[in-house]
């Protein structure tokens, strides 16, 4: 504001227009003071709510097992970090990995409210005082709440017939060959009632007849070859899990994308077959219903990059959706995703920038070869940056930070 200008023009104004400008001055002052007293309010009136709630969340937590469904058990938790929509804790090691906990906390007048949390991620710590569990989780609703438990009481009931072997049917599709033959007497040997069939075009409704729990199919690159049969070989009842054997990683990556439940190679059958039958089973008994709450965006068309992210992410709970075309990621609703991932040294500025823009309410994670290049990212907006190749301790932390930094909402 140049006070010379304004002064030179009030001097050339007469007696009644200075009294008009005087009132405007006036009008004006009073409203800036009752906008400037209305924010200083508001500000002070959110933050006096923030430091409630987090004064007055007890140390108290409540889970229910995923051993036992129904089961509650209580823990004692020091609390890191929080915000309404997450939180980061410390629980001692007999803490049982569970979906989703129950937080008690104690609202203003004395009343006891609570709140549902899934769990995202735990590792163990340890420093002078012992060894203890960190813990991240977020806040979600009750229809949330529903189906995460209804999941815990499916990978137990699995998890119980695993144990037993009981009535769990087992469908190879396969020539009738040694290895394949072989293949039929181990998982007999190993306690399953086993099937056999030549043409996988028949196997899902082979399976469907008999009540299997489980495809195997041992040639998985005719899947890979055949897009029409790999669409029959998905299209299975929920209930029925799907594993393939394969030669490679860019099959058991096209596989994989496709909703293959799992695969192995084949030079690793004999030593990690029943592991491999264990994850199908236990992942198809997941998606019964299908949701997963952890759902990230990849864009990106490195193929390296994105097997890397996609079995790193896996082990953290999250499913990957992959998307080469920038423009086409655009399209995407961001209420689908918890988190996007974009490989920075690929994408133009421009398009990392309409990233940015279109999933404004979700972290952005820049994928990056250098640890200058992370900074520029973040310089542009992302919330965090990956150098690749991703260590998993890296990638634990970039998901610690994006739950307990959570906007406040």
């Amino acid at each position: 504001m140049d006070i010379g200008q304004i002064e030179k023009f009030l001097e050339t104004c007469d007696l009644r227009e200075l009294y008009t400008v005087e009132a405007k001055l006036t009008d004006l002052i009073k409203k800036a003071k009752q906008h400037t007293a209305l924010m200083e309010d508001t500000q002070a009136r959110q933050l006096r709510r923030e430091e409630r709630f987090e004064t007055t969340l007890s140390g108290s937590l409540i889970r229910v097992t995923d051993v036992k469904p129904g089961e509650r058990k209580e823990y004692s938790i020091t609390i890191q970090d929080l915000s309404r929509s997450g939180m980061k804790f410390k629980v001692d090691t007999t803490f049982i990995p569970s979906r989703v906990v129950e937080v008690l906390f104690g609202a203003p007048g004395g009343k006891i409210k609570q709140t549902f949390m899934e769990v995202v991620r735990m590792k163990k710590r340890t420093d002078s005082g012992g060894a203890w569990l960190e813990v991240g989780c977020r806040k979600i609703g009750e229809e949330a709440v529903h189906r995460l438990r209804l999941q815990e009481k499916r990978i137990a009931q699995m998890r119980s017939k695993l144990h037993q072997r009981s009535g769990l049917q087992v469908l190879v599709v396969g020539p009738e060959i040694e290895e394949v033959t072989k293949l039929v007497n181990r998982i007999k040997n190993d306690g399953y009632q086993v099937r056999r069939v030549d043409i996988p075009k028949l196997a899902v409704r082979r399976a469907e007849n008999l009540g299997s729990h489980l495809v195997i199919y041992y040639q998985g690159e005719e899947l890979c070859r055949d897009p029409e049969l790999l669409k029959t070989a998905v299209s299975g009842p929920s209930k029925l899990a799907t594993l393939a054997l394969v030669e490679n990683e860019e099959q058991q990556f096209i596989l994989f994308r496709a909703g293959i439940d799992e695969c192995l190679m084949l030079n690793r059958c004999h030593e990690f077959l029943s592991n491999a039958m264990e994850r199908a089973l236990i992942g198809r008994a997941i998606r019964q219903n299908y949701y997963t709450p952890g759902q990230v965006l990849v864009v990106s068309k490195d193929n390296t990059k994105i097997n890397l992210l996609f079995y790193q992410f896996e082990e953290q709970g999250y499913l990957c959706k992959v998307e080469r075309d920038p423009q086409t990621a655009l399209e995407f609703n961001s209420n689908e995703y918890d988190l996007v991932l974009a490989d920075y040294s690929e994408l133009s500025p421009e398009s990392f920038r309409d990233l940015r823009e279109k999933f404004y309410d979700l972290p952005l994670i820049a994928l990056c070869d250098e640890f200058a290049s992370g900074t520029q990212a973040m310089a542009q907006g992302a919330n965090n940056y990956l150098c690749m190749p991703p260590t998993p301790e890296s990638v634990q932390l970039v998901l610690g930070n994006c739950v307990a930094k959570a906007p406040v909402t």
